[in-house]
């Protein structure tokens, strides 16, 4: 009689993060962001990092992450979208102020009000969760 093989409770690091390379590469948006975030996966742990462009991205890479058999716990603490990002500086920015953000990185420019100083306004924008630098260009 043959035995029956045993099928492995957990996969394999290297197949979890192959499925994921998968998402994206067949889904057009995320291969343009995919160079801007960074997938580590260690003993059935996911954790991502990085940047992407549009929240419609965002929530379908994280949905599609749901049905990658193997993933023990998801880490996305780092993981974020310019569009969530453009909204909450738009949180702490005085009127006149208008913003672009590529990738977590910040643009700043328009009328500065005069009684706004640059520095002060670089340093609150920063704050913002998930910005990595501020540059400005004021008229």
């Amino acid at each position: 009689m043959a035995e029956t093989p045993q099928i492995p409770a957990t996969r394999a690091d290297m197949e979890i993060e192959a499925d994921i390379e998968d998402i994206y590469t067949t889904y057009p948006p995320l291969m343009h962001d995919h160079r801007n975030i960074k997938i580590t996966v260690e003993d059935g742990i996911v954790t991502i990092r990085g940047y992407v462009k549009a929240q419609p991205t965002h929530i379908y890479f994280m949905n599609k992450l749901k049905h990658v058999r193997g993933i023990n716990a998801l880490n996305t603490d780092e993981f974020y979208n310019d569009e969530v990002i453009r909204l909450d500086v738009g949180q702490v920015i005085p009127v006149g102020v208008y913003v672009l953000v590529e990738y977590g990185s910040v643009i700043l420019s328009g009328k500065l009000p005069e009684d706004v100083e640059v520095s002060d306004l670089v340093k609150k924008v920063g704050l913002v969760d998930g910005v990595r630098r501020v540059l400005t260009r004021f008229s």
